[in-house]
């Protein structure tokens, strides 16, 4: 008897546990809908380390959706956006006036 319980409370706490991650993924996933640019793909992304040049960026990753130039401090490739103007994952690199990755950010926005 005691086994058979022990056996029922084992297989209700693993249902549980994958209707909650599960349920976790469908929340990321339509939560933070979030739009690439061609060629992006998070391993690349992830390989881009401060120092990087310009051009290794490129060669990793592809055109940025966007660039946004600062004044004197250079600019920032911008290669995520929302499609709908809510959360979703910011994926930019901000690139020195020398040409060089001086941060990279891979962050959720939230709106």
């Amino acid at each position: 008897m005691k086994l058979a319980k022990l056996r029922r409370d084992t297989v209700f706490l693993l249902v549980l546990a994958v209707v909650i991650l599960v349920g976790c993924g469908a929340i990321h996933h339509f939560f933070f809908r979030t739009e690439y640019a061609p060629g992006y793909t998070e391993s690349a992304f992830l390989a881009v380390q401060i120092g990087d040049s310009r051009e290794r960026v490129i060669e990793l990753l592809g055109e940025p959706l966007r660039v946004h130039e600062w004044d004197t401090i250079g600019e920032t490739l911008i290669y995520s956006r929302s499609p709908t103007g809510k959360h979703f994952r910011l994926r930019t690199i901000s690139i020195n006036s020398e040409g060089y990755v001086r941060q990279v950010h891979r962050i959720f926005w939230f709106d």
